[in-house]
Formats: structure tokens, sequence, C-alpha cells
């Protein structure tokens, strides 16, 4: 069963946010991440996954 999450701090891709946004993206939920600043790696993800 498909799911939402928040998750904050999300701007590093070696960091625990960003790796859940990943996991969570990958088992088919809709995630909101939050950031302070702009994130490249964060934008790639979510160009790779626009609905969710």
């Amino acid at each position: 069963m498909a799911q939402t999450v928040l998750i904050t701090g999300t701007g590093w891709p070696y960091a625990l946010g960003f790796n859940l946004v990943r996991r969570y993206l990958e088992h088919g939920d809709t995630v909101f991440a939050t950031i302070r600043r702009p994130s490249e790696a964060l934008e790639d993800l979510r160009r790779s996954c626009p609905r969710r």
C-alpha cells in the first residue's frame, strides 16, 4: 500500500534524508522532501520520479 511521507534535510546525496527519499520512491510512495538550499542531486531525483 502506497503512503505519503514528509522528509526534512534531503539536500545532500550521501545523507540519511536523501537516501530515505530514494527508498520511499523505490517502493512507489509519494514523498515531500524539504531542503534549505537548492540541491542538484535532489532535483535530478525529482525529474526521475515526476509524479511522486
